[in-house]
């Protein structure tokens, strides 16, 4: 019997992309230069007494903001949180930078039983400071159909760091390109309650446990899009870990969109300053206006 598990410790398809140009002064989205570090990608951190450990990824979304999964921080206070960016080896913390966490916002329609809307934004005390190390990703336009594209062979690279064969965490960053499996395969194989309406799509990835709200990125004009975002995986019988090159489920971002700019500008009205505010303008204006599927 096949064991679902969170993830903390857990035909050619083309989309096209058209994109517009960023208003003058905003920060361009999903730009990636070095060839080790992803600057969208960051890892989740809790300090427990003296440690601070790291336990699950994220993806920024602007300087203020970074969106990662539900069940990996529901469980704990925004105080105990921070989040670590430009890192690559995980052996290696203090050369990587940190923010702490002010607040979690978990997704009003989160049900842990069976992963649906698995969401949260981390909201920073203090900004990232954009460049190289640390990149707002780009984000999908609203999803328009409730019923979502089917990504059967949509190809994309899977980040993050996970839990390997001696139960202990990969020392450096997982990167692989991998391709959407078809939704019946992933009905087939997971169970079809999770691909209602393509809420999630599935694809065997080299990140599992230990790699929730780990981003799987497409690439389009040479920008980054958040097309998923790790969630649940397969443990084999009497496992409680999902390894490496695993059946991995994942949560359709398209669908959050229209969400995440809603808290973005709930924030900015609240504030009134540029906390979680105009950088937003980088996913805004560079955003895909439309996409075609071709078989």
């Amino acid at each position: 019997m096949l064991r679902l598990r969170f993830l903390v410790v857990s035909s050619v398809v083309q989309i096209v992309l058209a994109v517009t140009q960023p208003p003058e002064g905003a920060v361009e989205c999903g730009k990636r230069n070095q060839t080790t570090v992803w600057p969208f990608h960051v890892g989740l951190y809790r300090t427990v007494g003296e440690e601070t450990l790291y336990f699950c990824g994220g993806t920024i979304v602007n300087r203020w903001l970074v969106v990662g999964s539900a069940h990996c921080v529901q469980p704990h206070p925004a105080e105990l949180l921070s989040v670590r960016y430009g890192t690559y080896d995980l052996t290696q913390p203090d050369r990587a930078e940190r923010c702490r966490v002010a607040k979690i916002v978990v997704h009003p329609g989160y049900r842990a039983p069976d992963f649906r809307n698995d969401l949260a934004l981390l909201q920073l005390r203090d900004p990232l400071p954009i460049g190289p190390l640390a990149q707002p990703v780009c984000l999908l336009p609203p999803a328009t159909d409730p019923v979502l594209l089917d990504l059967e062979g949509v190809r994309g690279t899977s980040v993050g760091w996970g839990v390997g064969p001696q139960n202990v965490y990969t020392r450096v960053l997982l990167v692989s390109d991998v391709e959407a499996y078809p939704q019946s395969r992933c009905k087939e194989l997971l169970s079809a309650k999770f691909f209602e309406n393509n809420e999630f799509f599935c694809a065997v990835t080299p990140v599992c446990s230990g790699s929730g709200g780990s981003g799987f990125y497409v690439q389009e004009d040479g920008r980054y899009y958040l097309r998923g975002m790790t969630t649940f995986g397969v443990a084999p019988k009497g496992s409680y870990v999902c390894g490496i090159n695993t059946l991995t489920g994942l949560i359709n971002m398209e669908q959050y969109t229209a969400w995440i700019q809603q808290y973005i500008g709930e924030s900015r009205t609240r504030s009134g300053s540029e906390s979680v505010e105009a950088q937003f303008a980088n996913n805004n204006s560079s955003m895909r206006e439309s996409a075609e599927v071709h078989g």
